[in-house]
């Protein structure tokens, strides 16, 4: 990985260094450290990883116990191998010492002997060691030769630490790198005679204006010394500098003068040249050489790491990027309720009075009033760690932009499957983020706007200049055609369902890909198609690829730009081929990497919840449902006895419900549990009220009322917690997405007035329902409880259609009950599963309309339930569930039998779109 940390006391010491070096970086250990400190940084960065420790500290036998004790506490090792000479004779360690209390009894007296070891012969794998630490319950193996001599230890962390990061930058004997800042006066030739011993591997002579006789001269002096060690000079900006620091012995230059963010040295000191003139001028200057560049400064965004590796730097070094990571130095503090670490420059008044001075040529022990500062000391928000930036630097990325489709999240979902990348903004966004943002391709994605219109929203013209491929979908397809030339017109006759495609050509987006063919060797596929616009004359250069009878440009390709444009949505399940297209237009077509492996979410948004809230109490309600449960279990890791949860029954809950939640929630998440009875309040508020969309208002604003009455018992309570997750937001049409159609409230997103005197916080709202269950299950929740049927935040009210009775909801749950029971226990003989795990959703809905029936010899005439089971891998779309017709009459035949009050029950075959799951 072509990046380094700059060495800056707010930036870079041991930990950040070594999380650079696991992730294949490297790390410069700042010099405003004692010589004796920075080779300490050097030294934990060194023993670190290694997969084999080739030096171990070891202690002779005669040594008192007392002072391997205090080896102990010094190196933070909890083991020693004992050694006469280069014989091993034992091994003592943490075991041995922990209860020892004749701390002068000498070594031998208490070690593992010889006789008892287990040892390797040397050149053992590390597979092999790791099996034999396993197969004995051992943390350590000792290495030896022949005779027995020690020559090395590896123990089960480092080789584990050897296997998870693959790409980490290592050393010949498999420890990681590291380098380290000096100055250039006489002082150095200690700390570098230091640094040296504790293994550094690259000294960096290290000051603002790199062209000077001091600093020429301490690299040849090093080389001099300490030929084995790689040197690096700067900063320089001129190709006179590159050239006389090669002359002088450097093994790489550092070039940059002033484009650091916190840097004044341009301003001050009158001297440095525009980043990109100076990379360019001194890598040519070094072509042929063999000597690397290293660009350091001027770093804001992904884009800039792009355009100094093409201006020629080899790599580049960084500082405002990683300073106010979990491993940079310093701690966290609030200001104004945000969390912030302190970031400054090495020009800076309080860096130069720790000891950077010299490093603008200045006297580190003249009066602090006479130093002159060529740099500024701020403040950086709080980033978490330093892994996601990295990961994010380091990984090809898509870029989607949105034009308010209730689809445009599962876009990015898609391509995630795809293991690449995807990032999501507004249409609108500023053309300068988009060339900084250096996609690999660009999605436009669908939306409910027409182009037709005079001011609906256009993709910014950058879009197609970048030079990268891009993929236009629905509306993107639209406004891509009227943007480059072509004609979208109004169609008499719009596409909303299935509808099957015919391919024409070879495009190479398509080529391949198919459902069936014709007689005639044509590929079909089977789309899902939602348009009332069409194109009706492609762009120039463009060529048709596929079309149906009602839309002539169902697709069209552009080979030489790379640009595609779809009026299907291949996001969506119901187009069976949608993942195979995406996949192809993002490796393929784009040439992004498969590289984006999903991290752990759970560390991440534990450090994230901490972060946000700090020390106060949060509130959150539960239901029993997966999304609620999950929240609860991951907040409770988060921040423990922080969280109190409320349990409100406001009597639309499945039956039993409210015994079963409580029951749960003690055994198995451990937290405290206010179970509050507010069902008389609901129901009354509900009376005489039949719209679905007030239904929703009404219960989110009862659920507010009863929140705040709680928190008022709560003295610390400032949080109110929401199980949201991603499809809650995309069919409330969220803010964030001008012009998207308003589908229904969501209980977590709608409902909650301004008023509200809980801040909000929702942990799950980037996850899709199946990421929310692999979380659950992630957190140790039980596999019943995690793949539990969703089940909405306002109960059976919103299953309950018209207005919402006691009695209404009374008949509902023991009719749903049966249903999810009949599911629960009967088994499909073709998976082996039951029907509930091949539905992703059933429930029953209650009808308000009577229908006449005959039971016994008697009419009746009594109410109208209809049962809904669907399959979907995401909820953005779903199918019905063919559930067979013999469980179906069973189901029927319980509901009627044993729930007075309803006389016929009925199957909803509808899938979605156009139909939501929920009824209302």
């Amino acid at each position: 990985m072509p990046l380094v940390s700059a060495a800056m006391d707010t930036v870079t010491e041991g930990r950040l260094a070594i999380a650079m070096a696991q992730l294949g970086g490297i790390g410069i250990i700042h010099k405003n450290l004692l010589a004796a400190e920075q080779a300490r940084e050097v030294s934990k960065v060194k023993r670190f990883e290694s997969g084999i420790v080739r030096d171990p500290i070891t202690v002779p036998p005669h040594l008192k116990v007392r002072d391997v004790m205090a080896l102990s506490q010094q190196h933070g090792i909890s083991g020693f191998p004992v050694v006469e000479g280069a014989q091993l004779i034992g091994i003592v360690t943490n075991r041995d010492l922990r209860f020892e209390t004749r701390l002068d009894a000498p070594v031998h007296a208490i070690m593992t002997p010889r006789e008892r070891l287990i040892t390797v012969p040397e050149g053992t794998p590390l597979a092999k060691a790791k099996e034999l630490m396993h197969r004995h319950r051992l943390e350590r193996v000792l290495v030896v030769n022949d005779t027995f001599e020690l020559r090395g230890l590896m123990t089960v962390k480092d080789i584990l630490k050897a296997t998870e990061h693959p790409d980490a930058c290592k050393d010949e004997q498999g420890k990681l790198r590291v380098g380290a800042a000096v100055g250039v006066g006489p002082e150095n030739d200690e700390r570098i005679e230091l640094l040296v011993q504790a293994g550094v591997d690259v000294i960096v002579v290290d000051t603002a204006h790199g062209h000077s006789l001091g600093v020429l001269e301490r690299v040849q002096w090093v080389k001099k010394h300490f030929p084995q060690i790689e040197v690096v000079g700067g900063n320089i900006a001129t190709a006179d500098a590159a050239r006389a620091l090669v002359e002088y012995g450097a093994d790489g230059v550092k070039v940059g003068i002033g484009p650091g963010s916190i840097c004044t040295t341009r301003i001050i000191a009158g001297v440095g040249v525009p980043q990109i003139s100076a990379i360019a001028n001194v890598s040519a200057a070094l072509a042929g050489t063999g000597v690397p560049v290293i660009a350091d400064g001027g770093v804001r965004y992904s884009g800039d790491v792009s355009k100094a590796l093409a201006a020629g730097a080899h790599s580049v070094m960084m500082g405002s990027m990683f300073a106010g990571t979990d491993e940079a130095p310093g701690e966290e503090f609030l200001y104004q309720g945000r969390s912030y670490k302190s970031y400054r420059g090495m020009g800076s008044v309080g860096a130069m009075k720790d000891g950077a001075a010299d490093r603008y040529f200045q006297d580190n022990s003249v009066n602090i009033d006479k130093l002159v500062p060529e740099g500024i000391e701020g403040r950086v928000a709080y980033k978490g760690s330093v892994s996601a930036i990295l990961y994010q630097l380091m990984h090809d990325k898509i870029l989607i932009l949105d034009f308010g489709s209730q689809f445009t999240q599962l876009i990015a979902r898609r391509v995630r499957e795809a293991h690449v990348c995807a990032e999501i903004y507004p249409s609108d966004v500023d053309e300068a983020f988009i060339r900084d943002f250096a996609p690999k391709g660009i999605i436009l994605s669908g939306g409910p706007n027409s182009v037709t219109g005079a001011d609906t929203p256009r993709a910014p013209q950058v879009v197609f200049e970048l030079g990268v491929p891009v993929l236009g979908i629905c509306y993107g397809m639209q406004t891509m055609a009227e943007q480059l030339g072509g004609k979208v017109e109004h169609g008499h006759v719009g596409e909303f369902g299935y509808a099957e495609i015919l391919a024409h050509g070879h495009a190479k987006f398509l080529h391949g890909i198919e459902d069936f063919h014709t007689d005639a060797g044509q590929s079909v596929l089977k789309v899902w198609m939602s348009h009332g616009d069409k194109v009706s004359e492609m762009p120039p250069g463009f060529t048709l690829i596929a079309s149906t009878d009602a839309c002539p440009v169902a697709a069209m390709a552009d080979d030489a730009r790379c640009f595609y444009g779809v009026q299907f949505h291949p996001e969506v399940t119901h187009t069976l081929q949608g993942k195979a297209l995406l996949t192809r237009f993002v490796h393929e077509v784009c040439g992004a990497r498969a590289d984006w492996i999903m991290g752990d979410y759970v560390d991440e948004a534990v450090k994230s919840i901490r972060q946000q809230v700090g020390n106060e109490r949060v509130i959150l309600a539960i239901s029993g449902g997966v999304d609620s449960s999950v929240a609860a279990a991951l907040l409770h890791k988060a921040i423990g006895p922080q969280l109190t949860c409320v349990f409100v029954d406001h009597g639309l809950l499945r039956l039993n419900e409210a015994e079963q939640v409580m029951e749960t929630f003690a055994n198995h998440l451990g937290v405290n549990v206010i179970h509050v009875d507010a069902s008389g309040p609901f129901l009354e508020k509900l009376t005489g009220v039949a719209d679905p969309e007030q239904k929703r208002k009404i219960i989110g604003a009862e659920f507010v009322e009863v929140f705040q009455h709680e928190a008022r018992k709560l003295v610390d309570a400032k949080w109110l917690a929401q199980g949201t997750i991603y499809p809650d937001v995309i069919e409330s049409a969220g803010s964030n997405k001008p012009g998207a159609a308003k589908i229904k409230s969501h209980h977590n997103v709608g409902g909650l007035p301004e008023t509200l005197h809980l801040k909000l916080l929702e942990p799950l709202r980037e996850l899709f329902k199946d990421e929310v269950r692999e979380l659950g299950i992630e957190l140790g929740l039980p596999a019943t409880m995690v793949y539990r049927h969703p089940f909405p935040g306002p109960g059976l009210g919103v299953r309950i259609l018209g207005e919402v009775k006691r009695e209404y909801a009374a008949l509902l749950a023991r009719a749903d009950a049966i249903f999810i029971d009949a599911l629960r226990n009967t088994i499909d003989p073709h998976t082996g599963k039951s029907w509930y795990e091949l539905t992703s959703q059933a429930f029953a809905v209650f009808l308000p309309v009577k229908s006449v029936g005959v039971m016994g010899d008697a009419r009746t005439y009594e109410y109208v339930v209809a049962l809904r089971a669907v399959q979907t891998q995401d909820f953005m779309t779903a199918h019905w569930a063919h559930l067979p017709h013999e469980l179906l009459g069973q189901i029927s035949n319980r509901i009627i039998n044993e729930v007075r009050g309803i006389n016929r029950v009925v199957y909803d075959i509808s899938g979605k779109p156009p139909a939501t799951i929920e009824w209302e």
